[in-house]
């Protein structure tokens, strides 16, 4: 492709922020009730004897880590 130089701009860049809407952003925080809650929890449970998950874990990738050990070595 033979790219020679690369500029990264974001919204509030002052000669991009004349292009661009000002937008409202709420978080909404909803309960998955007790079924996907239990579904969360079974899957999690599976994923916890993978190597690959510890490591994750480790990494701070998987932010989510319900009360259940994590059996790796």
């Amino acid at each position: 492709m033979m790219i020679s130089h690369v500029e990264l701009r974001k919204e509030e860049s002052p000669d991009i922020a004349v292009f661009t809407h000002k937008r409202n952003m709420e978080t909404v925080i909803v309960s998955l009730g007790s079924y996907l809650s239990s579904v969360r929890e079974r899957f999690m449970l599976v994923l916890s004897y993978s190597p690959v998950f510890h490591i994750l874990i480790t990494a701070k990738v998987v932010l989510y880590v319900p009360q259940i050990p994590v059996v790796c070595d």
